[in-house]
């Protein structure tokens, strides 16, 4: 990648945006704190559908596999998942599925003997769904739950039977969770993020978490901790741009797109700027994602518009 190219400007006319989601098919799903989501053509980019089953914002949107049929999936401030069969121009709801508190995060699990899927939330509990068929019917049970008497912000799957989650205790606790065991495996203090959409897992090997003037590195297997200091005071949002190269994106607090090469050395993980950074909105970017060919880069946030980029 040498530079990005602004391809279209997507007018949402909604409130901000907190999350989006690049569907198998290339659709683009958008999730905005006025609990709205809002479905576009990848061709023309034309809104073809709104969802609004949610009463309160959209904190994060996902899509499973393991379903066979075009879904997504939804969590909320208004502390309900809901997961959708997305049938044309149209939906139907599938499952409402309910924490105490607002919903921070569902994850369909890849790496996991026991459990399908699992989801966070202000109420400090982190749930363990299996699913099962009947008939035509697909049945999602909550299976397990860890109670950690805190709010867990973020969480990540980390490897097999594993998950990461951050608590918002002493300015962010991140805890390695043992699903089979239900055992702790380390407990890291002081751990600085931002958003939901601030961590990603690089070359199945470190977690990268953005914060406040600051990006973590943690080896997941020595759960190892360095801190690289940046100049941008809050760090919204991580992705993956190129592994091969080892090269990072990340998005700031004052609509910045940021390029970084990831050195790791034996002892230490040092980022260099690979390009110049891309001015994106006057305003915070929340979210960032790629589509599977990284081929386009999308962005959203307090600025109600979606970028979509060329990655020339």
């Amino acid at each position: 990648m040498k530079k990005l190219e602004l391809k279209s400007r997507i007018k949402i006319n909604s409130d901000s945006i907190l999350c989006l989601l690049i569907l198998n098919d290339s659709y683009i799903a958008v999730g905005t704190n006025d609990s709205s989501i809002k479905l576009f053509n990848p061709q023309n980019y034309n809104n073809y559908l709104t969802i609004k089953e949610h009463k309160k914002g959209i904190t994060s949107l996902a899509q499973s596999n393991k379903l066979k049929f075009k879904n997504l999936i939804s969590t909320s401030k208004d502390s309900t998942i809901i997961i959708f069969h997305l049938i044309g121009k149209s939906y139907k709801i599938i499952k409402i599925l309910e924490h105490y508190k607002k919903v921070n995060k569902f994850l369909d699990l890849k790496l996991n003997d026991t459990y399908n899927f699992c989801s966070c939330s202000d109420d400090g509990i982190l749930n363990l769904y299996n699913m099962k068929k009947e008939g035509v019917n697909f049945i999602i049970k909550n299976e397990s739950n860890f109670n950690f008497n805190d709010i867990i912000y973020n969480m990540i799957e980390t490897k097999k039977n594993e998950i990461a989650v951050v608590l918002s205790s002493n300015y962010h606790c991140l805890k390695f969770i043992d699903t089979q065991s239900k055992m702790t495996k380390k407990n890291i203090q002081k751990i600085s993020v931002i958003g939901n959409n601030s961590i990603c897992l690089f070359k199945n090997e470190y977690l990268i978490i953005g914060g406040s003037y600051m990006i973590t590195v943690i080896n997941i297997f020595n759960y190892s901790k360095q801190v690289i200091d940046t100049n941008s005071w809050k760090i919204y949002s991580i992705i993956n741009i190129n592994e091969k190269d080892n090269i990072i994106s990340f998005s700031d607090d004052e609509g910045k797109i940021f390029f970084n090469e990831i050195i790791i050395n034996e002892n230490d993980v040092n980022l260099k700027e690979k390009y110049n950074y891309i001015n994106c909105y006057s305003t915070a970017i929340f979210v960032m994602t790629f589509d599977t060919n990284y081929n386009l880069l999308i962005t959203g946030g307090v600025e109600s518009d979606i970028n979509i980029f060329n990655v020339m």
